[in-house]
């Protein structure tokens, strides 16, 4: 299974009274034993046929969720970032990301668009959606 950047090979199924269940079904709640890390809350999870596949998706997401980091930054924040990656131990592979990241954010800024990023927030916990709504409201933008 993957989630978020998180896999694992499952071990053992539980349902909520701790008992071994076989299969679950989207809406039964279970205890997934054997991941490797702390997958998000809300998650979805994909079912990948092996490890193998598990790594490559990861591996994937890892890359994606790298380069939206990347594209929120400022434009002169990348092409400082993009001419330094050599020496902060970057490979060739991230300084082309960078600086494909922000030549399509200066373009979408000269051109008056902007980048625009729709941000889903859920939360497990009363009060910490509110709190990272807060936090995201509170980021500075570009014009």
């Amino acid at each position: 299974l993957v989630a978020g950047t998180e896999w694992c090979r499952v071990r053992t199924l539980r349902d909520n009274a701790g008992a071994a269940v076989e299969a679950a079904v989207p809406s039964d709640p279970v205890v997934v034993s054997g991941w490797k890390g702390v997958p998000p809350a809300g998650a979805e999870i994909l079912e990948v046929p092996s490890v193998e596949r598990a790594r490559a998706a990861v591996r994937a997401r890892e890359g994606r969720q790298q380069l939206l980091g990347l594209a929120q930054l400022p434009p002169e924040v990348l092409h400082r970032k993009a001419a330094t990656a050599g020496k902060a131990g970057w490979g060739w592979r991230d300084r082309l990301a960078a600086r494909r990241a922000a030549t399509a954010f200066s373009r979408d800024i000269d051109s008056g668009e902007g980048a625009v990023f729709p941000v889903v927030v859920k939360g497990d916990v009363a009060g910490s959606v509110e709190a990272v709504v807060q936090c995201i409201q509170a980021l500075p933008t570009f014009p």
